[in-house]
Order: C-alpha cells, then sequence, then structure tokens
C-alpha cells in the first residue's frame, strides 16, 4: 500500500541506522558499521568530502570541505529524517501494492521520522548502530486507483515503534515488537472491497549514499518482506537524515559507514 511515496515515511525513519549502510564500501577488512556526522571542517584540506552530506561521489583526497566525525560509542544520538533529495527538494514519497486484484497505490506529500540511533559493539567486538523511533506520513492520498473516491481515513498515518539495525553490510527496519509497521485506513470507495483497515508488516531494507536513503519500488517489491494487508508491496522513497548527540548542537547530515580492522 506504500507506494513511492507513502513508503517514504519507512525509509525515513531508518534515520540514524540505516542512512548509508552498503553504500560507502571500505577497502580491506571490515569490521561491522558505524554511525558519523557529516560536518564541515574548521580549515579546507586534506582528504574528505567536497559535500554537506558527504556521499561517496563526494569523497576526496585534497581540499576537502566536510569530513566524517565518528559518534562516540553507546551515545544516544538524536535523529531525524525527511523526504527530501541532497539539494533540499521535497520528494513524495509512495507505496504500492495489489488489492483484491487492484492495483492500489497510496502517496504522502509530508514525512518526518524522529528516531534516536547509538553506536555499540557486539560480545564479538562487531560495530553496529541501532535504532529506535517512529515516522509520520501527511497528506495521505489514493492515487490507484483513480475516480473511485477512494481515501485515507485522516490524511495522515503514523507508524509504531520501529527497529533499525545494520547487520553486517546492510540495513534492516522492522517493527520494534510484534509485526505491524502500521496500519492504514481506506474508505469511500465505490470498489467496496477496497474499504477496509491494511496492516503493513514485515521488514524493509534501502540502500543509502552518504545521509541519503533510496527505496526503490522494483528493489523492495523484489525482497518480497513487506506486505501490505498481506499482499506484496514496494516502497519508493528518498529521505535524508540528520541527527545531533545534544540538544544545543545543530542537527548534521548522519551517515552509517564500514569500520575497518586495524
Amino acid at each position: 500500500m506504500i507506494s513511492r511515496r507513502v513508503g517514504i515515511a519507512l525509509c525515513v525513519l531508518c534515520t540514524f541506522a540505516l542512512s548509508a549502510i552498503g553504500a560507502q564500501s571500505a577497502f580491506g577488512v571490515t569490521n561491522g558499521t558505524t554511525g558519523f556526522t557529516c560536518k564541515e571542517k574548521k580549515e579546507p584540506g586534506g582528504a574528505g568530502f567536497s559535500g554537506a552530506h558527504c556521499k561517496a561521489s563526494d569523497a576526496v583526497e585534497t581540499g576537502a570541505k566536510y569530513e566524517h566525525v565518528a559518534i562516540p560509542e553507546n551515545v544516544a544520538t538524536e535523529g531525524k529524517a525527511v523526504n527530501q533529495g541532497t539539494s533540499g527538494e521535497k520528494l513524495t514519497a509512495r507505496m504500492l501494492s495489489v488489492v483484491s486484484g487492484v492495483a492500489v497505490e497510496l502517496q504522502a506529500t509530508e514525512t518526518v521520522s524522529e528516531a534516536t540511533g547509538t553506536n555499540k559493539k557486539s560480545g564479538t567486538g562487531e560495530h553496529f548502530v541501532e535504532g529506535f523511533g517512529k515516522a509520520t506520513f501527511s497528506g495521505v492520498t489514493v492515487t490507484k486507483p483513480a475516480g473511485k473516491g477512494c481515501k485515507v481515513s485522516g490524511g495522515e498515518v503514523v507508524t509504531k515503534e520501529l527497529r533499525g539495525i545494520s547487520v553486517g553490510m546492510e540495513g534492516k527496519l522492522e517493527p520494534a515488537s510484534g509485526t505491524t509497521f502500521l496500519e492504514v485506513t481506506i474508505e469511500g470507495c465505490s470498489l467496496a472491497a477496497l474499504n477496509n483497515t491494511y496492516p503493513v508488516t514485515g521488514s524493509l531494507r534501502c540502500p543509502g549514499d552518504g545521509a541519503t536513503a533510496v527505496c526503490t519500488h522494483a528493489e523492495t517489491t523484489a525482497l518480497g518482506t513487506l506486505k501490505f494487508g498481506g499482499q506484496k508491496a514496494g516502497v519508493e522513497a528518498t529521505t535524508t537524515a540528520t541527527g545531533r548527540a545534544k540538544p544545543t548542537e545543530a542537527f548534521t547530515p548522519v551517515a552509517v559507514t564500514t569500520v575497518e580492522t586495524p
């Protein structure tokens, strides 16, 4: 049910734990993943990044304006993610599925995820990131089937508490407890079979680049792990995550990347 735009909320919640896992592969043997903020250097120069979101394509060996700053282990970091790209452009989120043989697409014009993420280390010494939070989708409409009067009750959907965690070189987003991400109620349809409350269940994985996570319908559907009313669903969404360790600090882009074994 969450098409490219509704699904954004799910990606947004990835905030700290999923924003860039797998996007930046370190050379050599790695020892898990860890979260960094992307901050402006006091003095430009040396290795780092040319852009404020520390995208892999912005990595430079000299003249860097921005750099990764490691977030200390076991320090809770406040994070948020919104439906926009690295240039600040707002992007609609969608979720797609098929219900009773009818293609259903939901779109959300506003998505905001808020979470708390923490860099941790397992008993075997492997680094990983774990985050908990919720996402809110506003301006949610039913764009397919068109012309049938279908609408989302209240026009807003809020997820249950979700958990994002890095596992090796991948990230995973899932309900913190149980199997349900959120529930969406569709009403007013002339196709009576569509008027129902649909649970979105399962788990979701989306790749990222720097502070931006990108979910595509083809990739999320192919995974087959996300369900809308028990049917396979796909998500299209782009979200950019920021974070801060202290309330007095400004929010800066956050990313998750690999840790090389010394």
